[in-house]
């Protein structure tokens, strides 16, 4: 259980030098056995890494470490150039000194191809499930404005000596063909907001799952900040309820 705490307060990086003998420093404290690869644990904040080798350039990262995050760093020293191997060798009297070149700049870190999939993953079930929930309410908002038109009309209809056997006779008016027409318009859209919703149920339930999955397999804590959508419906109204941090 101890263990278990301890991991979300402290960060976790993984180091690869080449050469693999080159010496790091981290904080400016040398590690002890040099092997290539290393997995640091350490604590939130700036932390400065550095590796050095004979005959290579110097490699210096500086990285803000996150408590219960996975950082990866690949530091590759260059050979040295040889106008860098000539500036401490003595200079002729007749030789204008030259200035020292400037120290190379720090690469930046590649990111692992596994860092960016999750995010972009749960981006798009996140558009995803707001678009069918945006379209599952449009759909139900046309179905009861139809809806309210046909009680509407009939009441009006009513008024006039219509009955509800009115439209199965054999002279059924012409506006019968109208209101039949009205009725399956308003079935449709009502089938489709359903299915919408029910759809942006399972791309959001999908997407939250996400996150426990990385929990579980990955025992990793998701970031502070997200977004979570929930798709909410009624009888007579539907829309969609958004939760999160920006």
């Amino acid at each position: 259980m101890g263990r278990r705490r301890a991991v979300w307060n402290i960060a976790v990086l993984r180091l690869a030098v080449d050469p693999p003998d080159a010496e790091v420093l981290v904080d400016g404290k040398p590690i002890d056995r040099p092997g290539g690869t290393y997995m640091l644990f350490l604590e939130p904040g700036q932390h400065t890494v550095q590796a050095r080798a004979p005959g290579r350039e110097d490699g210096l990262h500086i990285i803000g470490a996150v408590a219960s995050e996975k950082h990866e760093i690949e530091m590759h020293l260059p050979p040295t150039s040889a106008s860098d191997a000539n500036e401490g060798a003595p200079v002729s009297p007749n030789e204008t000194p030259r200035a020292p070149s400037s120290p190379a700049a720090p690469r930046a870190a590649r990111p692992s191809p596994w860092a960016s999939w999750p995010g972009t993953a749960r981006i798009g079930g996140i558009a995803v499930t707001t678009a069918t929930a945006a379209a599952g309410a449009v759909f139900l908002l046309r179905a009861h404005v139809i809806h309210g038109d046909l009680r509407e009309g009939d009441v009006a209809r009513r008024a006039r000596g219509w009955t509800s056997y009115t439209c199965r006779e054999a002279s059924a008016p012409a506006a019968c063909a109208e209101i039949h027409d009205q009725v399956n318009e308003r079935d449709l859209f009502a089938t489709l907001g359903k299915v919408s919703l029910v759809t942006s149920a399972v791309f959001g339930v999908a997407t939250a799952a996400s996150f426990f999955t990385e929990i579980a397999v990955f025992d990793a804590r998701p970031k502070a900040t997200g977004l979570r959508v929930v798709p909410m419906a009624t009888s007579e109204r539907a829309g969609v309820l958004l939760e999160g941090a920006w």
